[in-house]
């Protein structure tokens, strides 16, 4: 099995409802592979089925994938081919 090392940015809640991260548009999430051979580095940004990127995350998006760095925007839907990319065999239930 695939093993990554994970870093999240800590998310703190300015009104009820409502969730921030520390990075102003900077992805959810940042996985490091462990495995030799490395299966890389991915940027994650994480929502909801209906939930839109703000300007600033899609200005991390764009100038990211320009860049040539592995950037996801995954959403619940997405649970079979995170689990593929992150080296997970079978599907997720």
């Amino acid at each position: 099995m695939q093993q990554w090392l994970v870093f999240h940015a800590s998310p703190s809640s300015p009104r009820a409802g409502v969730w921030r991260s520390d990075g102003n548009g900077f992805p959810d999430l940042v996985l490091v592979s462990t495995s030799v051979p490395s299966r890389g580095v991915i940027f994650c940004e994480l929502k909801a089925a209906e939930g839109k990127l703000s300007a600033e995350q899609e200005k991390y998006a764009r100038c990211l994938v320009n860049a040539g760095i592995e950037y996801h925007l995954w959403r619940p839907r997405d649970l079979d081919a995170i689990a593929a990319r992150l080296g997970r065999q079978g599907k997720v239930q």
